[in-house]
């Protein structure tokens, strides 16, 4: 949405009235996750010190990276179409990252960080969550740079804004930070070591089918969408690998089985020596995942009769009529106490 007046939360028809050639898709949540386990996977060949962030803005993610070749990590940006920022801390650098083109790299030094803040705008801070409101303000109050809200004190943030004030104030001025971790996966591997090299897919099918299978047994209650075949072949130290996103997530051996034999077919030829065969199963997901209510439902009748006999046992009545003509309404009906289990 860069350079559009389309905002987070408009309706579709607005969106396609400002951008008619736009094509909107509806959200898929779980397919982006596993896209990000995917853009990581690859991104682990070049560092495992990776720290992934979504922030459910239109930014998507930040992926954070330490003692990375940068050459690689460009060429990779490039491919994807992803922003890059370079910076001594965390925030500057996606600060960066918000001002490069898709594919390129830009980076601030410590020495020009006031430079980059003095010429930067406070509408970057809606790639951060913050709402319109509070950058409209800004603007109208005449701070209109970075480096002009990175002056304010908490006290004159959080009077003006509020939470969100504070928010601001201590997304501006973070505490130290630590180190990037090694990234950590959730995955399923599963492998073999042949006894001597194979090259025939006679040879390799029926271990890849007890692989699967093995695989399958350890998903208890998941299922997986993303699936990868690596192949070691010396004297390449290298792997040779397959990996693909699943249309939609899956337990069963026999579609892994089918779907590992395309990939198989694409790998292999016949000048290989395979010492190993390894299968990866990741995007794990839940096999039931229940949507949860967002908003309190109120309790039905019978629910809320049910409560109220276990707060005030034998007390709860119900009106029946007597039956009988009576010459003053009140006679019409009497008072009879409901039963716990039935109270309707």
């Amino acid at each position: 949405m860069n350079g559009s007046e389309i905002a987070i939360g408009d309706h579709i028809e607005r969106a396609k009235s400002l951008e008619p050639n736009a094509v909107c898709f509806k959200r898929d949540r779980l397919l982006e996750a596993v896209i990000l386990e995917d853009i990581v996977k690859d991104l682990y060949r070049m560092t495992p010190q990776i720290m992934s962030v979504q922030n459910n803005v239109w930014a998507g993610c930040w992926i954070f990276l330490q003692n990375a070749d940068l050459g690689l990590v460009v060429d990779y940006a490039k491919k994807i179409g992803a922003q890059v920022g370079v910076s001594h801390t965390r925030l500057y650098a996606m600060l960066s990252a918000l001002t490069a083109p898709s594919g390129h790299l830009v980076s601030i030094p410590f020495h020009q960080v006031n430079d980059f803040l003095d010429h930067n705008p406070v509408t970057l801070f809606a790639s951060f969550g913050f709402n319109n409101e509070i950058i409209e303000k800004l603007i109208l109050f005449g701070f209109r740079t970075i480096r002009h809200v990175t002056r304010l004190k908490l006290k004159h943030l959080s009077a003006q804004f509020g939470t969100e004030g504070t928010r601001l104030f201590y997304f501006l001025h973070p505490d130290k930070e630590s180190p990037v971790p090694n990234y950590t996966w959730d995955v399923l591997e599963s492998a073999y070591e042949f006894e001597t090299p194979v090259s025939e897919s006679i040879d390799i099918l029926p271990v890849m089918s007890h692989l699967f299978s093995d695989l399958t047994n350890r998903l208890h209650d998941r299922m997986a969408m993303r699936l990868e075949i690596r192949l070691f072949c010396p004297p390449d130290t290298i792997p040779k690998g397959y990996s693909r996103i699943l249309k939609k997530p899956t337990r069963d051996p026999e579609t892994l089985n089918r779907i590992g034999e395309i990939f198989l077919a694409k790998l292999l030829n016949s000048k290989m020596n395979i010492t190993s065969i390894w299968l990866i199963l990741g995007g794990l997901v839940l096999k039931n995942p229940k949507q949860q209510n967002l908003f309190f439902k109120r309790p039905g009748l019978e629910s809320l009769l049910k409560i109220m006999h276990e707060r005030f046992p034998g007390q709860l009545m119900r009106a029946t009529l007597t039956g009988v003509d009576s010459t003053f309404p009140d006679d019409e009906m009497h008072l009879v106490p409901t039963d716990a289990d039935h109270p309707i």
